[in-house]
């Protein structure tokens, strides 16, 4: 739909209307996700497509968008600005932070930038610290288990 809107040379008019809404109402998520990939389409207006995004992305974290609705604006936003795109989805603490999400991170990580780059290893990095860290509490939760087998063993010498 979006494209058939671009060839028509609707996207003017629809760019003037999107704006009248968000003067109105700049927290919009609909309105600044059109806004942006309006905007993408339009020669020279990359950098203002990527600052809707980027705000609408923050502004639907704040408003308790879902996980695939935030996706919309990264997957517009990643054609302009990939790297600083995909920092967005690598928020400690943010909806992709978790063992799930960490391995959606790694496949969008390869299949954006590839097996050698710097965010595909970070991230397979990431993953072995968590296996640390698990293998680390597992140990500290057996340690009085194995105190107590250490004292009965010594009992019986």
């Amino acid at each position: 739909m979006l494209d058939r809107t671009i060839e028509n040379a609707a996207v003017p008019g629809l760019l003037a209307r999107v704006s009248n809404c968000l003067e109105g109402d700049s927290t919009n998520l609909a309105a600044l996700y059109l806004a942006g990939a309006l905007s993408r389409k339009r020669p020279g207006r990359g950098t203002l497509a990527f600052n809707y995004l980027k705000f609408g992305f923050n502004e639907g974290i704040k408003q308790g968008l879902s996980p695939d609705n935030l996706l919309l604006f990264y997957q517009e936003a990643v054609l302009l600005n990939p790297k600083e795109a995909f920092n967005w989805l690598t928020q400690v603490g943010g909806y992709w932070d978790n063992q799930a999400g960490l391995q959606f991170l790694i496949q969008e990580a390869i299949n954006r930038f590839g097996i050698d780059s710097t965010q595909y290893r970070i991230l397979l990095l990431l993953c072995k610290i968590r296996e640390l860290n698990k293998v680390s509490d597992d140990s500290i939760k057996l340690k009085p288990g194995i105190e107590n087998l250490k004292q009965g063993f010594e009992r019986f010498s």
